[in-house]
């Protein structure tokens, strides 16, 4: 396969690239980047004039549900999702039903990968038994047989002494924790942001300590016993401060931040409508501009979809039983080009760093750039390419997002996974 024309942005420090380029691959490898590299000889050759060519993006938080949530999603819709969005590898949350918290269903999630997979995904497992928050998981036995790191994510973490002994497990091995910051005492019950939007709409709302309180403590916890934490969907900016402060005092912290908490804020709910309700739930405005103050500072490390597929019949209710979670996997880069780089906040490799070169640093994997000798995962994306989120050109199960019949602009037009095309403009292969 030859890519020909293309804008090639490889984020990496030590080698950054961003001119017009070739990439050439050979069965699953990239095997040179240079001007000019001859046709002959390739059976497949992609066209890439006036697009980006990236290496292939990582989402660090989605969900993929399977096993007894397959109505929702499965393992095959999500991964041809992830690939219109131009993900090639995912790490997936253990909070299924029932959840990866013993080796038996972790190997059994590992087998349904390696069938219906359409791109690499990488498997948490849950930090407590069946996300209880009481007894911790096998963490040696559950890393050594394929778990990539360990959450609670959706039951965030209640027993302190029980992170601590964690956080203390964990710092000798090649993995790490993915904190889902939230004080249950606080939100449970409610649906929305504690504001003028729950005010207006007679709701019950989160207050904002139940996010920033948590992650105070757990920075802490993580000062105390010199370990690494990653915190998943952060979006206040008083939690913007604290990790901020955090990494500059040297601790070994890092963070995401979604899509739709960069984009949105409370007062784009409207009607009552389930497709804005996620958790953590949308800000204000101020804290909007703290999440693009902390990308361009570089205090937010990566962009996490929290690709949150549901049944209809979890979302086809009031706003305030309904199930938190959006879809995110298809928009996300579109949403992020149009906010940041659209607007002049950043450049083209400070953008495609958070996709890529990021969180691959974060995982401690060998992804997320592009070179000779590296596993052929690329992403082309047409900047001028204007479409429109349907329900019904979705690859996966459930299409609750608030971003449908939204105009956007800028598309993957092809996925490349392990030298093979999975993806190629609303057509997958």
């Amino acid at each position: 396969m030859l890519i020909k024309n293309g804008l090639v942005l490889n984020a990496c420090k030590n080698n950054a690239i961003e001119e017009i380029l070739d990439v050439e691959i050979d069965n699953n490898l990239i095997v040179a980047i240079g001007k000019n590299l001859p046709k002959q000889g390739h059976k497949t050759i992609i066209d890439a004039t006036n697009q980006w060519v990236c290496p292939g993006f990582i989402d660090i938080h989605c969900h993929l549900r399977d096993l007894k949530q397959s109505a929702s999603e499965d393992i095959e819709s999500g991964t041809l999702t992830a690939a219109s969005g131009g993900y090639t590898t995912l790490v997936s949350m253990a909070n299924t039903n029932p959840a990866i918290d013993n080796i038996e269903i972790l190997k059994e999630y590992i087998s349904l990968i390696k069938t219906k997979s359409k791109i690499e995904v990488l498997p948490l497992a849950s930090l407590t038994k069946n996300l209880a928050g009481h007894e911790l998981v096998e963490i040696n036995n559950l890393t050594k047989h394929g778990a990539i790191g360990f959450s609670d994510d959706g039951m965030p973490f209640t027993n302190r002494k029980l992170l601590f002994n964690a956080l203390l497990l964990t710092k000798n091995l090649n993995t790490f924790i993915l904190s889902h910051p939230e004080d249950k005492s606080l939100s449970e019950g409610a649906a929305i942001n504690l504001g003028g939007k729950s005010f207006e709409l007679g709701l019950d709302g989160i207050p904002n300590c139940s996010e920033s309180g948590a992650i105070a403590s757990e920075i802490e916890i993580v000062r105390e016993t010199k370990s690494k934490i990653h915190f998943s969907h952060v979006s206040l900016a008083s939690s913007i401060n604290l990790i901020k402060s955090a990494k500059l005092a040297g601790l070994n912290i890092t963070c995401d931040i979604t899509p739709h908490h960069l984009v949105l804020n409370e007062n784009d709910i409207t009607n009552y409508s389930t497709s804005f309700k996620m958790n953590p739930p949308l800000r204000s405005l101020i804290d909007n501009q703290a999440l693009i103050n902390g990308i361009i500072d570089g205090t937010i490390d990566a962009i996490g979809t929290d690709h949150a597929p549901h049944n209809s019949s979890l979302k086809n209710c009031s706003l305030d039983s309904a199930a938190f979670g959006i879809t995110g996997l298809e928009t996300a880069m579109s949403l992020v080009y149009e906010k940041m780089y659209l607007s002049n906040l950043i450049d083209k490799l400070k953008l495609i760093a958070l996709f890529t070169t990021n969180p691959a640093q974060i995982l401690n994997i060998d992804r997320g750039q592009l070179k000779p000798g590296q596993i052929a995962n690329l992403t082309v994306f047409n900047p001028d390419y204007n479409w429109t989120p349907k329900d019904c050109k979705t690859h996966s199960k459930s299409a609750n997002t608030p971003f449908l019949n939204r105009k956007l602009r800028g598309k993957i037009t092809t996925t490349i996974f392990n030298g093979k095309i999975v993806y190629n403009l609303d057509q997958v292969l």
